[in-house]
């Protein structure tokens, strides 16, 4: 199982746009191994000034933006994708529950 780099992308350890970035991911994941996590804005941004998000908003939306490019651009159907869940408090993961995912 690979994890995403989510946290080292908000850390400011990633030398590559949030783009390239995931496209990175996403083939190191196809490569070595059968379940993957997408990419995430984890919500801990929100407490790392280097990360620049300012809103459970963002987080959420850039998260979402990343698992539609990872199940549109996967060239491995054999990789089983994850997302993570998102949210510091009950509102927020409840939101999540009916936000469109498509």
């Amino acid at each position: 199982m690979a994890d995403s780099g989510g946290f080292s992308l908000i850390a400011g350890a990633v030398k590559y746009s949030e783009a390239s970035f995931r496209a990175k991911v996403l083939q190191w994941q196809e490569a070595y191994f059968d379940v993957g996590l997408i990419l995430d804005v984890p919500t801990r941004a929100l407490s790392v000034p280097a990360s620049g998000v300012t809103t459970f908003a963002e987080c959420l939306n850039r998260t979402i933006d990343n698992l539609k490019f990872a199940t549109s651009n996967r060239s491995a159907s054999s990789l089983r994708l994850l997302s993570v869940y998102q949210g510091r408090t009950h509102k927020e993961v409840e939101y999540c529950d009916v936000v469109p995912w498509s």
